[in-house]
């Protein structure tokens, strides 16, 4: 896969408490290609991941489900592809679109049970 556009994520599993900032912010995203030119969001397991491969040195740590949900919404990209620069995982928009909605049902389940038993 190669980087074409300078920010990656690492994926943290962790939820991160949102901060704020008293200014504006702009990020630019590299997107990685595949073979059929195709577009991806590359995120990581580790910085070693990220410098296997032409990654800047910019690392934004984001929980699962915010890079996810960033991937079905930009048009550009077909989906996440996770450590593009060793042994990779690609998920197309519709496998993401899987996970969120059996994560949104499971989420509902469990606060209908908390609503029931209080």
């Amino acid at each position: 896969m190669s980087v074409t556009s300078t920010f990656f994520f690492i994926l943290n599993v962790r939820k991160i408490r949102p901060t704020s900032l008293d200014h504006d912010v702009r990020l630019k995203i590299e997107t990685v290609k595949d073979a059929d030119e195709k577009e991806w969001i590359g995120v990581f397991t580790s910085s070693e991941e990220m410098h296997k491969g032409s990654a800047g040195n910019v690392q934004m740590n984001q929980s699962i489900e915010s890079i996810l949900r960033l991937a079905l919404n930009w048009e550009q990209v077909n989906g996440i592809v996770i450590n593009p620069f060793g042994k990779y995982i690609q998920m197309t928009k519709k496998m993401i679109e899987l996970l969120i909605n059996g994560y949104e049902y499971n989420e509902n389940e469990r606060k209908s049970k908390d609503d029931e038993n209080n």
